[in-house]
């Protein structure tokens, strides 16, 4: 039975792809890593391959999504397939430097409810704004982070290792899934689209950036039956 592996965003826990691990379990073995605990990407990466199976299929969203295209440069003989979504290569433009700054600011001063607060409803589908059961969801994760955890994750985020330069060295199969509504990393997927080699890229509509938990069925189906990924 083939593997699977999960790296959730920041700020998010197991809970990201509840959905996806419940319902896979009879196709997949599935194990949901969270990074958190070290601020730099090297130790990110070595902590995915030191608790992963020798071979499996890796998926990452967002700040997941990163660490998983450096797993992907680093080890590739370790992955299957690698399945990216609402993710960037860690280039840090000086909008994303100021927003990444804010927020570890915001972190140092254990105000990390108020900056989620300011943000989650821009990280969401404008037709889920009202949706008081996802809130509570993305909530509920991002309140069981430590300051420190978060804080290794903001670190890793502004340490800035851009994967821009080796995107074309990624011969894996890889999928890359946009939420059509994610504003954070639509120009970013696009790049990858084009740069990553051996790749096919599905656009999900009424989506925004949580794509796991806003489309979580779409995601399941895609991952369950996309002939891509046998």
């Amino acid at each position: 039975m083939n593997h699977i592996v999960f790296l959730p965003g920041l700020g998010c826990d197991e809970t990201l792809f509840s959905h996806q691990e419940k319902n896979l379990q009879k196709e997949y073995i599935t194990k949901t890593l969270v990074c958190n605990t070290k601020d730099r990407m090297a130790d990110h990466v070595k902590f995915v391959l030191d608790n992963s199976p020798d071979k499996f299929i890796l998926v990452g969203h967002s700040f997941g999504g990163w660490i998983a295209q450096w797993v992907a440069i680093d080890a590739p003989e370790r992955i299957s397939h690698l399945v990216l979504m609402g993710t960037g290569s860690g280039n840090l433009t000086v909008e994303l430097k100021s927003f990444f700054t804010e927020m570890k600011m915001y972190f140092e001063r254990d105000q990390a409810a108020d900056f989620f607060d300011k943000i989650n409803s821009l990280i969401i589908h404008e037709n889920r704004k009202n949706d008081t059961v996802l809130h509570q969801l993305i909530k509920k994760m991002q309140s069981f982070f430590s300051k420190e955890n978060l804080l290794n994750q903001v670190n890793t985020d502004l340490e800035a290792k851009d994967t821009s330069g080796w995107l074309k060295e990624i011969q894996i199969k890889t999928l890359l899934i946009h939420g059509k509504q994610d504003a954070f990393y639509e120009n970013e997927m696009l790049h990858f689209k084009k740069e990553i080699p051996n790749n096919h890229f599905i656009e999900i509509e009424d989506c925004g950036h949580m794509i796991p938990i806003e489309q979580p069925e779409a995601v399941t189906y895609i991952i369950c039956k996309n002939s891509y990924l046998i």
